[in-house]
């Protein structure tokens, strides 16, 4: 696409977001670079178009522009960190990133927010900090770019890299038991990617958003949204063929159905256990925790046990 076209593209998408110049371009650029921007009168050199086009939900794909050589091989070196943590090869990634840590000071604020992101993962992953932890370097690096960004004030707008840095906040303040504000974390992340161009990318993202803000929800009581979040997080793993989560979101709903106890509830909930059942005997899930938990809901609400503590499937 030539600047003309790339302007016009961002300014119609802008407009029927209904957000503002500065939404989109805090942290990126300034509003009056971005005018500019919008007018295809600036001819970007390096990620700045990238970061736009992901706070506008865009695909980059449709791009062709020259980024800067060194910048990109930074960016991959951080990527393949990344992907190697989240694989479990922990000493890969953590030798991935000290190839660069010299360079650290004179990374760009995106970069530098990428760097802190994998260094903070494999922190939390290999127990050498805290939840605790985890939750103040993943605000910390979400401040790189979005300065004033707090729990009260939630960026409407994000690149790929902050809406993972968000999920982070979220899952710390989870496991801190803090469901209210992951609630509203979770509702936010979920909203910019209902907002994403590129559906089936979003559904895939969207999976593991209504998933743990299902688990929140339910464990606040508020049943009739886990149900609905977690029926939304089933339908997206059906869209994009993540098998793996479907029994997941499946038992965040039984879970809650057999909780709010209306009329039907229960016969619902028994359905979908009698639908989960015939997935205990594939090899391609991991269901002890989940058959656990289903067993803990026959006994209590079926064949009346005392009840017990809701179970946790990870």
């Amino acid at each position: 696409m030539d600047k003309i076209a790339i302007g016009k593209l961002i300014k119609e998408r802008l407009k029927s977001l209904k957000k503002s110049q500065s939404d989109v371009c805090i942290g990126i650029c300034d509003i009056s670079t971005y005018s500019r921007i919008e007018r295809g009168l600036v001819d970007t050199k390096d990620d700045t178009l990238i970061h736009l086009f992901e706070r506008l939900g865009l695909p980059t794909e449709v791009l062709s522009i020259s980024i800067d050589e060194h910048d990109e091989a930074i960016r991959q070196v951080i990527r393949q960190a990344s992907q190697a943590c989240v694989h479990g090869k922990r000493d890969q990634a953590l030798a991935l990133l000290e190839s660069i840590s010299n360079e650290y000071e004179g990374l760009t604020s995106a970069n530098k927010q990428r760097y802190d992101t994998v260094d903070t993962m494999i922190a939390y992953e290999d127990g050498t900090i805290t939840n605790k932890d985890r939750l103040t370097n993943m605000e910390k690096a979400m401040r790189l770019t979005n300065p004033s960004y707090s729990v009260d004030n939630l960026p409407t707008l994000m690149t790929d890299v902050e809406a993972l840095i968000l999920r982070y906040i979220a899952n710390s303040y989870a496991v801190a038991e803090d469901y209210n504000i992951a609630i509203s974390i979770y509702y936010r992340l979920k909203s910019v990617e209902d907002n994403k161009v590129d559906k089936y990318t979003a559904s895939k993202k969207l999976v593991h958003i209504c998933y743990n803000l299902s688990k929140c929800l339910g464990e606040v009581g508020r049943y009739d949204e886990c149900i609905d979040v977690a029926k939304e997080g089933t339908l997206c793993c059906e869209y994009t063929d993540n098998i793996c989560m479907i029994p997941s979101c499946m038992y965040n709903c039984i879970w809650a159905l057999v909780r709010r106890d209306m009329l039907g509830d229960k016969e619902e909930a028994k359905r979908l256990i009698d639908e989960l059942s015939g997935l205990y005997t594939s090899k391609t899930w991991n269901l002890g925790g989940i058959k656990a938990g289903i067993n803990d809901i026959l006994n209590t609400y079926y064949i009346h046990s005392s009840p017990s503590s809701p179970s946790s499937t990870g």
